[in-house]
């Protein structure tokens, strides 16, 4: 920009001359304008003659004409009849320099192409400046948010992850606990396939032990006994199973765990086809196993089972409990994360 120093005094001059060039073209103009208007006026002050009734007008480009005959006969004089002389001049009989010059187009000059390329440029620069500043900008954020997610996984990997790990170990070491327990006593006999053996005792279980829902045997005929507390506390019910009819039902139960009221039965039910039961290794007498996560209640749940044997080595059934998996929300909400 800085170079245009110099050619700003052309500028100046070439601004100048053309300011002259206009005021000479006005002053041109305005003269012919004058002398058209002269030659009006004293067309008109001439007085009009009355021939035959009609006005005639002379002047020095129309003279005097006497009009004789009939008025329908009068027709106004050809132009080719008229003397040159007293003709009204036109352009082309006016002298050169009196003839209205017409204007040229100049072409630019290179101050002005100059201008014009340097508003080029300007326009062409904003744009750019546009794109570059979007670009830095959602460069920025992505590698500010980048920076963010790196350091949030770090810290869930190094302080969340533990603690998360140590509390789901410490339920499903709890539930794996309660299963071998009931499968001990039925192998030692304590426990036997009279559900008054084990249900009292399922049901003392269930409300000790307060990170599981359910404590239930599946025996090797399809039956299902056990007991079931709500995960939200709402009820707790009582699984029975009628080996004759092989009716499956479940009965609300009072505080005592004892029957109050039937809730549901199904006929005709075998419940050896049931996740739990059918995972189950039973050429493995130590095999425990968990099945997928499944919904039930609006709730996610796991549950764990195990082969359970008599004394003698009979397989009487699979022995399980049943795991709301809300004990994890539980876990994230009591974490002690820093701020940010």
């Amino acid at each position: 920009i800085f170079s245009c120093v110099g050619p700003s005094f052309h500028l100046y001059h070439f601004g100048f001359a053309s300011l002259v060039d206009t005021l000479s073209s006005m002053e041109s103009q305005t003269s012919e304008s004058i002398e058209a208007t002269s030659v009006v006026e004293s067309s008109e002050s001439v007085p009009r003659q009355s021939v035959g009734g009609l006005h005639q007008t002379s002047s020095k480009y129309f003279p005097s004409i006497e009009v004789t005959g009939p008025r329908t006969s009068l027709a106004p004089p050809r132009a080719e009849n008229i003397p040159a002389t007293t003709r009204a001049p036109s352009p082309k009989d006016l002298p050169p320099k009196e003839q209205k010059e017409e204007k040229e187009v100049k072409p630019r000059g290179p101050v002005a192409s100059f201008f014009l390329s340097l508003r080029f440029l300007l326009a062409a620069f904003c744009v750019v400046a546009i794109f570059v500043a979007a670009f830095l900008a959602w460069y920025l954020t992505y590698t500010t948010g980048l920076d963010t997610v790196q350091s949030l996984s770090k810290e869930f990997e190094m302080q969340i992850l533990p603690q998360i790990t140590e509390s789901v170990d410490s339920h499903l070491s709890r539930a794996q606990t309660l299963v071998q327990f009931n499968k001990e006593l039925f192998r030692t006999g304590y426990y036997t396939l009279d559900p008054q053996s084990y249900l009292p005792a399922f049901h003392s279980l269930l409300f000790n032990c307060k990170f599981t829902s359910t404590a239930f045997l599946t025996t090797a005929t399809g039956g299902l006994f056990g007991h079931f507390r709500h995960p939200e506390g709402a009820y707790t019910s009582m699984w029975l199973y009628d080996e004759a009819t092989k009716n499956q039902s479940e009965w609300y139960t009072d505080a005592a765990g004892h029957p109050t009221s039937l809730y549901w039965f199904t006929p005709d039910t075998d419940n050896t086809g049931q996740p739990w039961y059918t995972l189950v290794n039973f050429s493995d007498p130590n095999f425990v196993g968990w099945t997928d996560q499944y919904l039930w209640f609006g709730r996610f749940w796991l549950t764990h089972s195990s082969a359970v044997y008599s004394p003698t080595g009979t397989l009487l059934g699979v022995a399980g409990v049943d795991m709301e998996l809300g004990f994890l929300n539980q876990i994230l909400v009591g974490l002690n994360l820093q701020q940010g």
